[in-house]
């Protein structure tokens, strides 16, 4: 290929900026993973800078799936230690309770060990997964099996369940937080869930998930009732970093 050619290719690439560790990651997770039912996302077979620079290359001006830029930033990346800062604004409406919540979790991840700081409405909890994968809270209770199934995926991990899963529609162009963003929607039984990726670097900005719920009279079984409230969590993203995984760092783990 001719040397100018190459130097418009690496020109036009918007992934140039991206961690390089993280796409050699994501390439081995791609090739251990079981084929899944063939959607759009089969670009991913081929690596995703590459991808992107010819996209970008041969039809100027078309979108580039931020979704898959995403998942390729957000990709393990070594034993680096994943740091994630949310803000969650919780809205319980129903015929029988109305009740807000407003929640700032930290949580630092490396596989699977994580620790977790959530500080809600003026309380502060924590808990933290160990090397052995017992889950402990900070009030010394060790959590259940169950505890841990839903406790495990955090924020990008339920993104990046479901960019795999190919149940993100894009559902083009908005704005979130203050900032230009592109929505993915996921619709699923009850539940909805809007995903939110800045316009131009494809880092999450954060989502906003609506399920329906039952709130029953008092005597009332749930066989035969309809849902009659909703549940609305709104999570913005602070920060998300892949931080190094120096003695300091990982001392995060231990919380």
């Amino acid at each position: 290929m001719p040397a100018d050619v190459i130097e418009r290719l690496r020109a036009a690439d918007p992934a140039r900026d991206v961690d390089p560790v993280a796409p050699e990651a994501l390439l081995e997770q791609l090739k251990a993973a079981p084929r899944r039912r063939p959607r759009r996302r089969a670009l991913l077979l081929v690596p995703v800078a590459v991808a992107a620079a010819i996209a970008a290359f041969l039809l100027p001006g078309a979108n580039t799936d931020l979704a898959a830029r995403a998942y390729a930033q957000t990709a393990p990346a070594g034993d680096r230690i994943l740091y994630v800062r949310t803000t969650v604004d919780t809205h319980m409406r129903g015929p029988r309770a109305n009740k807000d919540t407003h929640a700032v979790r930290e949580r630092w991840q490396q596989g699977d060990r994580w620790h977790e700081r959530v500080e809600m409405d003026g309380r502060v909890f924590g808990e933290t997964r160990g090397a052995d994968g017992v889950l402990r809270l900070s009030n010394g209770v060790v959590a259940s099996r169950r505890y841990v199934e839903l406790r495990e995926p955090g924020f990008v991990e339920e993104f990046r369940k479901r960019y795999e899963g190919g149940t993100l529609d894009d559902s083009g162009t908005t704005t979130f937080n203050g900032r230009p963003a592109r929505r993915y929607v996921v619709d699923e039984e009850r539940k909805r869930a809007e995903y939110f990726l800045d316009a131009e670097t494809g880092m999450p900005l954060g989502s906003i998930e609506e399920f329906a719920v039952y709130q029953l009279q008092p005597g009332e079984g749930l066989r035969g009732a309809k849902p009659n409230g909703t549940f609305t969590a709104t999570t913005i993203v602070d920060a998300l970093e892949q931080l190094p995984a120096t003695p300091e760092n990982r001392s995060k783990l231990d919380g």
